[in-house]
């Protein structure tokens, strides 16, 4: 049992140090997209790079919630229609920068680049029904500007809201806004 203890404590001094040093972090952002978060912090934390993965459009819905006429999507002023979001893969390289008075508290923007999956519904025989479903994917740019919290006593937990633009440019034109809150443990 001693020895098991003597583990254990060793094990969370290691822990602690090797939080101390700030150089990655993994976390959880939501709502949208969700999923996890991954950075590195470069030249001392005043960059970084943000990889994420996750989904989008389960919050906004996309028209999953709307079944349309007699179980079938209605066209409307397009030849297809959002049904529901699917699977995200993100990266972004960000500038990081202390706020002076607010101790441990940073801003951060910086570009980025999304490649999404999503389902739709098309008309497939000329009916004016969009009945049949198909899959894509879609790639654009995107811009992301945030706060991020390093508790002072704590330093190996952070808090972050951020907020940005993607732009869709394949296949089609469309700009969604990204909005999240998360966490990240610094290690």
């Amino acid at each position: 049992m001693m020895r098991a203890y003597v583990c254990l404590v060793a094990l969370l001094i290691t822990a602690h140090w090797t939080m101390a040093q700030g150089e990655w972090a993994v976390g959880v952002r939501v709502p949208e997209p969700a999923g996890l978060s991954v950075k590195k912090y470069l030249n001392g934390g005043s960059n970084a790079l943000e990889f994420g993965i996750g989904t989008y459009g389960y919050g906004y819905g996309y028209g999953s919630s709307y079944p349309g006429y007699r179980g079938y999507y209605k066209k409307y002023n397009s030849d297809y229609y959002y049904r529901r979001g699917g699977l995200v893969i993100m990266a972004d390289y960000l500038w990081q920068k202390s706020i002076s008075g607010v101790e441990g508290l940073q801003w951060y923007a910086g570009p980025g680049l999304q490649l999404r999956s999503f389902n739709y519904l098309y008309d497939s025989n000329g009916d004016g029904r969009l009945d049949t479903e198909g899959t894509a994917l879609g790639l654009g740019p995107n811009g992301m500007a945030g706060l991020e919290w390093f508790f002072p006593q704590a330093d190996f937990f952070s808090l972050f809201v951020d907020m940005g633009l993607y732009v869709e440019v394949v296949p089609r034109p469309w700009v969604v806004l990204n909005a999240g809150i998360g966490f990240h443990f610094n290690f």
